[in-house]
């Protein structure tokens, strides 16, 4: 801890600055470490139908994290919240403390939150839009964990228990008789063994009232989102060959595309993420295939266990911006979530099969239903969303 001195009154006192406080201006892009690590989730986001509303939630959800967190964490953006990095070089910081914290005073403004706690080796790296954040299988494991919980709510990682033990009391409730419940993950994920935290006690459910004076204009925009498919399997070399191959892939779509690219929104995902581009959607369209044809292309160049298998979907709607807790202008709304969930079963998992949802098809055919009949194959609806039409592009 370094020492800075703060005038209350006629008094100076001497107060402690965390470490994070020099360690942020040092980060750069392939640093790597182990940390604690924490996905938060305000729950019921994915019901808002608003997106100027969407975007209020996830901004005063970001105001409340950098002032609980912001002294003591890297704070990053995630669709349906925020995912919040503390590397031990930067202190011993009690991150599930600092996550009670933010639970309760979240609550006081009408957001309940489910926080998922793990542990693990994190690589910080730079995005597509020029921003940076941290990738780890120890994120994607809290985002399961996340996903899988209702209101307010805390789940710790077995990860997460080893990494701190030596630091909780006994009475932690982590130490006393901890409620053990497990969580599924994806078809390859073992099952997540966690600890749920005993319901803190007074919080208080009041409504969330919108800042929408804090929030620009919705717009339309191309969103095109993008998944790396079994991203997280392997050691932390395979990750960091498929990370860097996805990088010059992207590297090369920005120099071809500067234009679009020159006004670009990004919810990033750790092994994906959503490109909201003020462009056409035949444009967007062009754009995806070039980006899908790419990855493939790059897959020659390392051998098919290190290579992921990229899934792209273009939607075409409204989103609202909304400033992260780094300062970061971000894209968001109900259409982020139909982008997002476009691409998430297996007919959409097809080498090449660039999915297309019904308002990109609207856009782009000018309603023109023979076009659609000739040159594009509609998909199987996706459980849950049979509202949600889908397509790809004929073979030929």
């Amino acid at each position: 801890m370094d020492k800075e001195k703060e005038d209350v009154g006629n008094v100076t006192k001497t107060i402690a600055t965390p470490v994070l406080l020099r360690g942020k201006s040092h980060l750069q892009p392939g640093w790597s470490g182990t940390a604690r690590v924490a996905f938060v989730a305000v729950d019921g986001l994915k019901s808002i139908a608003s997106a100027p509303s969407v975007a209020s939630v996830l901004e005063t959800l970001h105001r409340v994290l950098g002032d609980v967190m912001g002294r003591f964490a890297w704070i990053q953006p995630a669709l349906v919240g925020a995912i919040v990095v503390i590397p031990d070089a930067w202190g011993p910081a009690s991150l599930d403390g600092l996550a009670d914290q933010l639970v309760k005073q979240a609550a006081d403004v009408g957001l309940e939150l489910a926080v998922a706690l793990a542990a693990g080796r994190v690589k910080f790296v730079a995005d597509v839009d020029g921003s940076h954040s941290f990738i780890a299988p120890c994120i994607n494991i809290a985002a399961r964990m996340a996903y899988s919980m209702r209101g307010s709510d805390c789940l710790a990682h077995v990860s997460y228990l080893s990494h701190v033990r030596d630091l909780l009391a006994a009475s932690h409730w982590l130490n006393a008789y901890p409620d053990q419940v497990n969580v599924a993950g994806k078809d390859h994920d073992p099952v997540f063994e966690c600890f749920r935290r005993p319901r803190l006690p007074g919080l208080q459910k009041v409504a969330f009232v919108p800042e929408s004076a804090r929030i620009p204009e919705p717009s339309f925009c191309t969103l095109i989102a993008y998944d790396l498919s079994g991203f997280s399997k392997g050691d932390g070399s395979e990750i960091d060959r498929r990370f860097d191959a996805m990088s010059n892939v992207f590297a090369g779509l920005k120099a071809n595309f500067q234009e679009a690219f020159s006004d670009v929104r990004l919810a990033p995902g750790g092994d994906g993420g959503i490109l909201a581009l003020s462009l056409a959607p035949d444009k967007g369209f062009a754009l995806a295939q070039t980006l899908d044809q790419r990855s493939r292309a790059a897959a020659t160049d390392v051998t098919e266990s290190l290579t992921p298998a990229l899934r792209v979907g273009v939607h075409f709607g409204i989103v609202c911006e909304y400033e992260d807790a780094q300062g970061v202008i971000r894209p968001a709304g109900p259409s982020m979530f139909v982008a997002d969930t476009v691409t998430s079963d297996a007919g959409a998992r097809e080498p090449g099969a660039v999915v297309l949802t019904h308002s990109v098809v609207d856009v782009w055919s000018a309603g023109n239903s023979a076009f659609v009949k000739e040159e594009l194959d509609e998909l199987n609806p996706i459980s849950g969303y049979p509202n949600l039409k889908r397509f790809v592009r004929k073979r030929k």
